[in-house]
């Protein structure tokens, strides 16, 4: 189930982040971090000046492997 939001959606991560992109519904990248070093595990996502919708937030670790959440927009 979406996790909705009407302001900012932390991400928290059991192993080092590398980069976090936010994709709106129709599959556009809104958003996109990347971490020179991967030792961020926690991270806040501001959707505030996004659109109210459905967005998928991709986690991409530095051992390779990614995840994603889908968050709503109030």
């Amino acid at each position: 189930m979406p996790n909705p939001t009407q302001g900012v959606a932390s991400i928290f991560a059991n192993k080092p982040i590398l980069s976090i992109d936010v994709i709106d519904n129709q599959g556009n990248v809104v958003e996109q971090t990347s971490f020179r070093q991967a030792v961020v595990r926690e991270y806040a996502v501001d959707f505030q000046n996004q659109r109210t919708g459905i967005y998928t937030v991709r986690v991409s670790f530095a051992d390779g492997t990614a995840d994603s959440v889908k968050v709503i927009k109030k």
